[in-house]
């Protein structure tokens, strides 16, 4: 094996590969890039808007809140007005009702599925709404059973033009198809023996003659 020259070895080595140095991110940018990834924009719906900021930015308002947060009140120091502050009502219209009101007091805040905190005034209810009515049509529905087992009811159509037609359709079939309980059973069976009976054709047996 030939010896290397130092003028090879010079020529060999000139020119030094480094490896690329890693890029730091802050906080906010670590944030930014993982929000960016998690986030499906083709199924995600956010719950304000994306010009939500400049649009409190540009509320007539905005200074008025300002104010009143970095002001100070020097006449209700006192434990009792602060308390009659606290306790103040006004009348809701949406609500009809009195409803308690201090200022521009900070609005209750909920933690939503995504882990962001939103006013607690988003949330809607729809979900516990449908509830109790799929509830009350379900005791309906049981108590209906109580009484004679009759022929099923015939399914409302929906309209095909509507959204919900054939989610309403499968509701109103699963209402139809579920389980009822021993009793009720016993019940159904014993009424369909009755009129099994009565629907039989009585049989006149022949007399014999007496001598």
């Amino acid at each position: 094996m030939e010896l290397s020259k130092p003028e090879d070895i010079g020529s060999t080595f000139s020119k030094v590969v480094m490896g690329k140095r890693r890029k730091t991110f802050t906080l906010s940018e670590l944030a930014e890039k993982k929000q960016k990834i998690l986030l499906d924009k083709e199924h995600f719906i956010p719950y304000q808007p994306a010009d939500v900021h400049t649009e409190e930015g540009l509320q007539v308002h905005n200074f008025q809140k300002e104010a009143s947060v970095a002001g100070f009140d020097l006449t209700g120091d006192t434990e009792a007005i602060m308390k009659s502050a606290k306790v103040k009502k006004v009348w809701d219209k949406k609500k009809k009702k009195m409803v308690g009101v201090q200022g521009e007091s900070k609005k209750n805040m909920i933690k939503s599925e995504s882990g962001k905190w939103i006013p607690s005034s988003y949330k809607s209810g729809r979900y516990q709404k449908w509830m109790e009515k799929t509830k009350a049509a379900a005791d309906d529905d049981a108590g209906s059973d109580d009484g004679e087992a009759g022929p099923p009811k015939p399914l409302k159509r929906q309209p095909k033009n509507e959204r919900w037609a054939k989610h309403n359709l499968k509701l109103q079939m699963k209402k139809q198809v579920e389980l009822k309980r021993p009793e009720q059973i016993a019940k159904a069976r014993e009424i369909q023996e009755r009129k099994r009976k009565r629907s039989k054709p009585k049989r006149k047996g022949k007399r014999g003659k007496k001598n």
